[in-house]
């Protein structure tokens, strides 16, 4: 009896990979459609037709890759950017009579899912809405002066007084006349790369007095409100510390160049112990202690008691100055 024997022959399956998807890797180096409508529209809202618009799409790789973008808006304040654009797209937007603003986005758009279709950038069409703040009282506040910007710390450990409109220090370390705010400064070094700076911030000598924090619009010129609003909840007091430890990341806890404080003193109550009176101002950028300094990088004092105007700032009059006369 013959056995039988089958063969059967195993034949590999093979794998069938799926191509990846060259859309966006294509689009960041070849580029894609924009088309965008910026719609320009005052800090109330309402549109501002003839507002220049300047700037460039990034066509490739390098930064000097671009396509350039010039017009103006229209009656209803708008303005479509049409083109072809890798990464960045960037413009001035800026008109006499207002604080210059810009209007920049990176491709591909983190949030937006997905990101390409037919060789275009999604949202495709969209309207972007970029605020344009109109000038209204500039230059009427007490600025700080560079000079202030680095300024020597007379004692330490100690509550000093510090003058806002004289952006000194209080009698007996300088000419202030005011204590506005108290501070008091501490300085530990105890080695290479081993260190610790606090700032303590108290605005307790006055009743009612204090500040309270906001960001920096970085989009215009104009970075802060127009006003401080009398009725936010102000804060007495702040601590802010710069340290360092061996093997160790620098640690920085201070007012820093997005965020801006908006300050009240100088305050006045009736017998009642109602508010009636007080002076208000802002403090941008930096504002800590680093060795025997405290940096104090921008801010205005208005000595106007009971005006909420905060509109100024130090490098704000020339940069308008100089803008007005090139328009």
């Amino acid at each position: 009896m013959k056995t039988a024997f089958r063969i059967f022959a195993v034949i590999p399956l093979m794998a069938i990979s799926a191509q990846p998807d060259l859309t966006l890797y294509n689009a960041t180096r070849n580029g894609a459609k924009v088309n965008i409508c910026l719609h320009v529209v005052d800090s109330n809202g309402n549109p501002v037709p003839q507002a220049r618009l300047r700037g460039g799409m990034q066509t490739g790789d390098s930064l000097n890759d671009f396509s350039s973008i010039e017009g103006a808006t229209n009656t209803n304040g708008d303005y479509v950017v049409i083109g072809k654009c890798t990464h960045r797209l960037r413009c001035g937007i800026r008109k006499r009579g207002y604080y210059p603003s810009e209007f920049s986005i990176s491709y591909p758009i983190k949030e937006a899912m997905p990101q390409i279709a037919d060789g275009k950038w999604l949202p495709y069409g969209e309207k972007r809405t970029v605020v344009l703040k109109e000038i209204r009282n500039p230059g009427e506040l007490s600025a700080f002066p560079d000079s202030l910007r680095s300024c020597r710390i007379p004692e330490f450990n100690k509550w000093i007084g510090f003058d806002f409109e004289y952006a000194d220090w209080a009698y007996p370390y300088g000419k202030g006349r005011n204590c506005d705010v108290l501070l008091r400064f501490s300085s530990e070094e105890r080695g290479m790369h081993d260190y610790r700076y606090v700032m303590d911030v108290s605005f307790t000598n006055n009743p009612y007095a204090g500040a309270y924090l906001m960001k920096e619009d970085k989009s215009s010129r104009l970075t802060t409100e127009y006003e401080a609003n009398s009725n936010a909840t102000y804060r007495t007091s702040f601590s802010f510390v710069s340290e360092q430890s061996p093997g160790q990341p620098r640690h920085w806890d201070f007012l820093d160049s997005d965020s801006y404080l908006v300050f009240r003193t100088r305050t006045r109550v009736d017998e009642q112990g109602h508010l009636t009176g007080a002076h208000y101002g802002k403090i941008l950028g930096r504002w800590m202690s680093d060795t025997e300094f405290m940096i104090l990088s921008d801010g205005c004092f208005n000595p106007i008691e009971n005006n909420i105007n905060i509109e100024d700032g130090t490098s704000l009059r020339a940069v308008l100055r100089n803008l007005n006369k090139k328009q």
